[in-house]
């Protein structure tokens, strides 16, 4: 007994020793947990706040103007656009500069007066989270501002308080999504993010496992370089990650049933566009990584962002600016509204071309800075 005491004490001594002298993994191992608790406090709510919400008032009354009123003074909506058409709203969720549209009908008070008032909601299909918290918050606000209507008004319409019928309805219209089918937003975004995730993990491990088994050094005894040598990293897994994409793709449409109703070539030319960000994340994730646990460790934490920060499954729009900020720097934020757009709402380039834009900033800006980073990395 007391020699085996011996032995797993000579064990803890020498794995204690080896953990402190890798302070890496030993920083990342404290810091990591510290920071999901933070991320997920701060990010994962249920509650919609300040959704973007587009008006068509054809009535311009008072009772119009309340209503609107009473929409943003609850916190859930933010006008951002006063409408001329019910095809403008639509354009504006097509690019999604809103998130919900409310027609309000020509001379509201009149058809409140006759208990016909009825108003047209359009709600963004493509987004769970939006479509849900939307729907919910603007049809209790309706509700509540039915019932709140002063009393003479419902009294002088034959009204009493006890009785259920209300003076306004809503009538919900759900674009791109009409039956609100779940998998029409899980499978475009889990297809992104899994892309993200086989890029960045696959080249970044290659790399680092190459660093550890002494074939990174041999480069340098030849006369390619840095620029060339990431090129030519990155081309077989640039090919290998659009294969993927065909597969999970084809498996969404053929047998999960997702329709694809955009433009096929432009979706194939923005997922190469965000395949090759993505393997540039990976070949800056080599140069800090030595080893391909640390590799690993933090694969997992750009997992859990990839979750919770992107869009993916909760709204970034009420989201602090911080974790806005850090969803920012990973690529599958940008490349989630632009493989929902063309798939679920079949929109063109001129709605998604500021994540476009975001894209081309990363590949450019990550191609200047990756050769340094190797040399100084390779030094």
């Amino acid at each position: 007994m007391r020699k085996s005491f011996q032995r797993i004490s000579a064990v803890v001594r020498k794995d204690a020793i080896h953990l402190r002298r890798d302070w890496h993994t030993l920083f990342l191992m404290i810091a990591i947990p510290v920071i999901e608790l933070f991320l997920l406090a701060y990010s994962a709510t249920f509650t919609a706040r300040h959704l973007p919400l587009a008006v068509y008032d054809q009535s311009h009354d008072t009772q119009s103007r309340a209503f609107v009123d009473s929409l943003t003074n609850s916190g859930y909506f933010d006008l951002a656009l006063n409408a001329n058409s019910q095809a403008e709203i639509i354009k504006a969720l097509d690019d999604g500069q809103v998130k919900i549209g409310v027609v309000i009908p020509s001379d509201l008070s009149q058809h409140i007066d006759r208990q016909t008032g009825t108003l047209l909601i359009l709600l963004d299909g493509s987004d769970a989270y939006s479509l849900q918290s939307a729907y919910g918050a603007v049809n209790a606000l309706a509700q509540k501002f039915s019932m709140d209507l002063p009393l003479q008004t419902l009294q002088e319409n034959g009204l009493s308080a006890g009785q259920n019928a209300l003076p306004i309805d809503t009538s919900v219209q759900t674009l791109y999504n009409p039956s609100r089918e779940d998998l029409y937003f899980i499978i475009p975004g889990v297809a992104a993010m899994l892309l993200q995730m086989f890029a960045i993990l696959g080249i970044a491990m290659t790399i680092v496992r190459e660093r550890e088994w002494g074939v990174a050094e041999q480069l340098l005894a030849t006369p390619t370089r840095p620029l060339e040598n990431i090129i030519g990293k990155i081309i077989p897994y640039f090919a290998l990650s659009m294969f993927e994409m065909v597969v999970i793709h084809a498996l969404g449409y053929f047998w999960f049933g997702v329709p694809f109703k955009g433009s096929l070539p432009l979706y194939l030319v923005l997922a190469a566009l965000f395949v090759s960000s993505s393997l540039c994340v990976g070949l800056l994730l080599s140069t800090i990584a030595t080893t391909q646990k640390q590799v690993q460790t933090i694969g997992a934490l750009i997992l859990l962002l990839s979750f919770l920060l992107t869009g993916l499954i909760f709204s970034r729009i009420p989201m602090p600016w911080w974790t806005q900020l850090i969803g920012t720097v990973l690529p599958v934020t940008h490349f989630i509204p632009i493989v929902r757009g063309i798939m679920v709402k079949g929109v063109g380039l001129s709605a998604l071309w500021p994540n476009v834009v975001a894209l081309v900033l990363f590949n450019l800006i990550l191609i200047v800075l990756l050769p340094v980073l190797s040399r100084k990395r390779m030094d």
